[in-house]
C-alpha cells in the first residue's frame, strides 16, 4: 500500500472537529470542577469515593482525544509511512483499559465492604453557622453532577457520529451513563442516612458494575479494531455500508472476471486492498486507475485503497487465506 498523505476534511467534519476540541475541553473543565466538588464534600462514603474515582476516569477519553489528535495529523515518515490514524484507535484501548481495570478494582472494593458489613457514617457539617447532615450538600453535589455529564454527552454523540471516532462516542456513553452513577450515589446516601448500612456500599458496587461493563465493551472494540476487524458502525457495531458498496462496485466491473476485498479501520478512517483477475491486460492500467479513484471517493473516510492484478492460481491462495480470517473473525 503506498504511503497515505494526510487529505484535508470535508467541510462538515472539519467543523465538526474543531467543535468537538472546544466540547472536549469544555468537558475536562466540567469534569475537574466536579472533582474538586466531590472530593471537599466526600467524607467517609465508599458510593460518593467511586462516583469520585468515576470522575478522574471520565478524564482520560477526553485527553486522549486531545493528544490523538495532535499526533494524528502528523505527515507520514519513513519509518511510519501510512501515517499516524491507528493513534486514536490506540487512545481508545488506553481510555478502555483505565475504565476495565479500576472498574474491577471498585466493585472488589464495595464488595468487600458489604461482606465485612463495615457502617461508613455521614456526619454533619456547620453551612452559615447551620448545623446540617452532610448528605445534604453530597446529594446537592452529585446532582450538578449529573446534570453537567449529561449536557456535555448531548454535545459530544453527534460529534462522534460525523467524525466516526470512537473515543468521542464511548466519551459521551460514559458521560450519558453518569446519570445513573449520580442516582444510584444519591440512593446509596439516603438509604445510609435512614440507617441502612449497607446502601452505601451496595450503591458503590451497581457505580463500579457500570464502570466496568463500559470498560470491557470499549476494550473488546479497540483491541478488535486494532487487529484489523472490518469497518463497523459507530453506533451499532454492525458492518458498515462501505463493505458491501466497494465489493459491489468490483464485482460490476466486466473487465474483473474473479475478486477477493478486505477492509479495516485505522482510527477515523478506511483502508482496503482487492485482488482482481482481470479478463486480459487491454488497458489494464487505466482501467485500475479509474477503480481506484472512484472507490477512493465513494466515502470521506477512504482514506487509501490498493488493487492487485494477479493470475487466477494465485488467487486460490489469497481465497484461502481470507476464509481463514473470516472464521477468525466468526470465532472473535
Amino acid at each position: 500500500m503506498r504511503a497515505v498523505e494526510e487529505a484535508e476534511l470535508p467541510p462538515k467534519q472539519r467543523r465538526g472537529l474543531l467543535r468537538a476540541i472546544r466540547v472536549e475541553w469544555l468537558s475536562i473543565t466540567l469534569i475537574t470542577i466536579n472533582i474538586v466538588l466531590m472530593y471537599v464534600v466526600m467524607g467517609s462514603s465508599q458510593a460518593m469515593k467511586t462516583a469520585w474515582l468515576d470522575d478522574v476516569l471520565s478524564l482520560t477519553p477526553p485527553i486522549a482525544f486531545l493528544v490523538a489528535e495532535r499526533v494524528r495529523h502528523r505527515r507520514p515518515t519513513k519509518r511510519f509511512p501510512c501515517g499516524f490514524h491507528r493513534v486514536v484507535s490506540i487512545a481508545f484501548l488506553v481510555a478502555s483499559t483505565a475504565l476495565f481495570a479500576i472498574g474491577g478494582y471498585l466493585l472488589v472494593e464495595a464488595l468487600f465492604k458489604l461482606a465485612t458489613q463495615e457502617r461508613p457514617s455521614i456526619g454533619t457539617s456547620e453551612f452559615f453557622g447551620m448545623t446540617v447532615w452532610a448528605g445534604w450538600p453530597m446529594c446537592a453535589v452529585v446532582v450538578w453532577r449529573g446534570l453537567a455529564a449529561a449536557f456535555v454527552a448531548r454535545l459530544k454523540l453527534p460529534l462522534g457520529k460525523v467524525l466516526h471516532n470512537k473515543v468521542i462516542h464511548a466519551d459521551a456513553a460514559m458521560n450519558k451513563a453518569d446519570w445513573l452513577t449520580s442516582v444510584s450515589t444519591v440512593v446509596g446516601l439516603l438509604g445510609t442516612g435512614m440507617g441502612f448500612w449497607w446502601a452505601d456500599a451496595a450503591a458503590a458496587a451497581v457505580i463500579s458494575t457500570g464502570i466496568l461493563k463500559d470498560g470491557y465493551t470499549h476494550l473488546k472494540s479497540a483491541v478488535s479494531d486494532l487487529i484489523d476487524r472490518i469497518p463497523e458502525t459507530i453506533e451499532s457495531g454492525t458492518e458498515e455500508p462501505i463493505n458491501a458498496k466497494v465489493k459491489e462496485y468490483i464485482e460490476s466491473q466486466d473487465w474483473i472476471d474473479k475478486s477477493i476485498v478486505r477492509l479495516h479501520e485505522q482510527g477515523n478512517f478506511f483502508f482496503g486492498e482487492a485482488y482482481v483477475v482481470p479478463r486480459s491486460d487491454k488497458e489494464l492500467v487505466e482501467k485500475i486507475d479509474r477503480a481506484l479513484h472512484d472507490i477512493r471517493h465513494m466515502d470521506w473516510r477512504m482514506r487509501d485503497f490498493a488493487m492487485t492484478p494477479v493470475l487466477a492460481h494465485e488467487l486460490s491462495s489469497h481465497e484461502a487465506d481470507h476464509r481463514n480470517r473470516k472464521g477468525a473473525d466468526r470465532q472473535a
